[in-house]
């Protein structure tokens, strides 16, 4: 079986990842990375290519947000040569696919109203009635709507299980672009069904 290699920043995104890509894309397999920062998983990106090369992962993907960098070619260019030559490939040749949340990964939680309904229960909440610059700061109100308190560890296991890439896309060009790429990756050198089709 083959194996795509994930590499995201913290704990919050380990969690979703794992638990999202396994459910989404079977029998394909995602061995994911924990970087412990933005920093770190910029600075490391040269020896995970590396790593997920000799692992023999079929392909590779970097999962950033966009943080204080002021668009995504910005973002782009801060990733060493050796990444920036793999990242000007024609995307169906590509072993490396960067992903990046334009406003932060949590911007693309939000894009998928009826998954944040679910795991929120009670809550009122649409896509497109928030600025997403802002997007954690609104997932702790709406917690705060019901009652709770916001914790990203436990709301990025939670919305795993319910997060819709398709309706997600239609609401973030930021997640559309992302989920192309994973898929180009997810899909590498065989045909793997999307689950739930």
């Amino acid at each position: 079986m083959s194996k795509v290699g994930v590499a995201v920043e913290g704990p919050s995104d380990l969690v979703f990842w794992r638990k999202f890509l396994h459910r989404t894309y079977r029998p394909q397999r995602f061995d994911v990375h924990m970087m412990s920062g933005r920093q770190k998983l910029v600075r490391d990106a040269a020896k995970l290519l590396d790593m997920f090369r000799d692992a023999h992962y079929c392909a590779g993907i970097l999962i950033i947000d966009i943080d204080k960098d002021h668009c995504v070619t910005e973002t782009r260019e801060s990733f060493a040569d050796e990444i920036l030559e793999e990242l000007k490939r024609d995307i169906s040749q590509r072993y490396l696919h960067l992903c990046v949340a334009v406003a932060k990964i949590e911007s693309w939680y939000l894009a998928d109203d009826e998954a944040i309904r679910s795991v929120i229960c009670g809550v009122e909440y649409h896509a497109g009635e928030y600025d997403p610059r802002w997007a954690k700061k609104k997932l702790g109100e709406l917690h705060a709507q019901v009652g709770a308190v916001y914790n990203a560890i436990d709301f990025g296991a939670r919305i795993a299980t319910k997060f819709d890439p398709q309706r997600a896309a239609k609401r973030s060009d930021s997640f559309r672009i992302a989920w192309d790429r994973i898929s180009n990756a997810a899909l590498r050198g065989e045909e793997f069904p999307l689950f739930p089709p």
